[in-house]
């Protein structure tokens, strides 16, 4: 029987395509999803916009496609956020607020324009779109609004080429460049779906958090997301110097990760694939998913602030302990009776988790010494789907740590998924895998703790 490789956390499309994650917005209690979506096939097409909405982040319900192509082009990547105050006018008297979309229109050229409503399902196209029009360049896509609290209207990022854009506006209708960023960074490629944020850092004072995704060449490891940090003064960007290039996520699958507007939490969620070979990964009548929703922070490490990520609450009360490995334990193996479920690992020292099944394959993961991360899915699958993501390049992963002492780690895998948490989100790291049968059993070598959270 043909395996379709569908998780049961990480949202998926009932049927065809997506990749980026679009226009993360939360109302009440609702989380509101949205996402490039391609519903007539499993390949890169007309960009729609597909919509589903959760009260957990994990459990999500499909939604009508709340944008698709029009006159003016594909409908790509964007953000969203809730007009409360009313700017935009678009809510009539004793209307919820608007929820207002802005998006990239893909047509003969690459312009922003806006969509609204007030049930949250059914969306309008602004009549009087684009609201930033294109002034000649190739690549100007993916507005992120956002609040600009600085000024007290409305902010937007938008990556033009090699730099990022940024706006602001009265109403979300009539907007006005106001600088730059960029190009900066150690990285190659155009720049993609950026996001922009504020997080407290660890002394009090206010950060700002400037995240942009970069389609590097498949040499060079395939799409990725990197980070900058610095300030804002409601105009600019100021990037802190930095002689690294730090990335959201040092794993093989994770791009164009933006974050949820109008929510308690800074919560991130990404395209858990990359470009080097999205386009062929083995799963039947869909293809595409997203990473588990992450909750930022910044953390002081001895090489400065870095940007970490833990995985969401829902899944401490999804998942619950059911076995127990502990230290210097003669069998250090357990029975897998499900293909989704969590392994907290806690110790000091070199150790190696494996999953196996009686197929041979093996996914690995642990810390191969004090200072060194270590994920190995180069035996984690029989299937041959792509000739890059067989190279060692795709393969095995090295992620120096960020700190130094014992470790507390949370690994997660649903069925086709792997999100990996350590050192209090210092690392994140999500990569895809598609064993031919579902593992069976987990083997640990090391002196660590291990408990099996189903």
């Amino acid at each position: 029987m043909k395996r379709h490789f569908r998780p049961r956390w990480h949202y998926t499309p009932p049927a065809g395509w997506i990749n980026d994650p679009n226009g993360l917005c939360m109302v009440g209690e609702t989380y509101h999803l949205f996402a490039q979506h391609h519903p007539d096939g499993t390949d890169w097409g007309p960009m729609h916009w597909a919509h589903a909405t959760s009260r957990d982040l994990l459990h999500w319900q499909h939604q009508p496609i709340a944008l698709a192509p029009d006159e003016y082009g594909m409908a790509f990547s964007g953000g969203a956020v809730l007009d409360k105050a009313n700017t935009s006018g678009f809510a009539g008297p004793g209307a919820d607020p608007a929820m207002v979309l802005m998006y990239c229109q893909s047509g003969r050229v690459q312009q922003q324009g806006i969509a609204w409503s007030t049930d949250y399902t059914h969306f309008q196209p602004y009549d009087k779109n684009p609201v930033i029009p294109n002034g000649g360049l190739r690549d100007f896509r993916d507005p992120k609004p956002f609040w600009n609290p600085m000024l007290k209207c409305w902010g937007c990022v938008v990556a033009s080429g090699d730099h990022i854009d940024f706006y602001r506006s009265d109403d979300l209708k009539r907007w006005h460049w106001t600088n730059a960023f960029g190009p900066a960074g150690n990285l190659p490629g155009v720049w993609e779906c950026p996001d922009f944020f504020a997080l407290p850092s660890p002394d009090g004072q206010l950060k700002w958090v400037l995240v942009v995704s970069m389609g590097r060449a498949k040499e060079d490891g395939g799409s990725c997301t990197q980070y900058f940090l610095g300030s804002f003064d409601g105009t600019a960007f100021l990037a802190d110097p930095t002689g690294e290039t730090r990335l959201v996520d040092p794993g093989f699958d994770n791009y164009a990760a933006i974050t949820f507007e109008n929510a308690p939490e800074r919560i991130q969620i990404g395209w858990a694939s990359n470009w080097t070979y999205a386009g062929l990964t083995p799963t039947g009548s869909y293809r595409g998913a997203m990473t588990l929703p992450r909750i930022l922070s910044l953390r002081q490490t001895p090489s400065g602030l870095r940007l970490a990520a833990q995985p969401c609450q829902a899944l401490d009360l999804l998942l619950k302990p059911a076995a127990r490995l502990e230290a210097g334990e003669k069998d250090r193996s357990l029975s897998l009776t499900t293909e989704s479920f969590g392994i907290r690992l806690t110790g000091k020292g070199p150790v190696s988790v494996s999953l196996a099944n009686d197929a041979g394959e093996r996914l690995c993961f642990g810390l191969t010494d004090p200072d060194t991360f270590f994920l190995d899915r180069s035996q984690a699958s029989l299937l041959r789907f792509s000739d890059w993501y067989d190279r060692p390049l795709f393969q095995q992963l090295r992620v120096p740590r960020r700190v130094s002492g014992p470790y507390d780690m949370t690994f997660y895998f649903d069925v086709s998924i792997c999100d990996w948490f350590a050192d209090a989100g210092l690392l994140a790291v999500t990569s895809a895998v598609y064993p031919a049968s579902p593992y069976t059993r987990l083997e640990v070598d090391g002196d660590a703790v291990l408990t099996l959270l189903i």
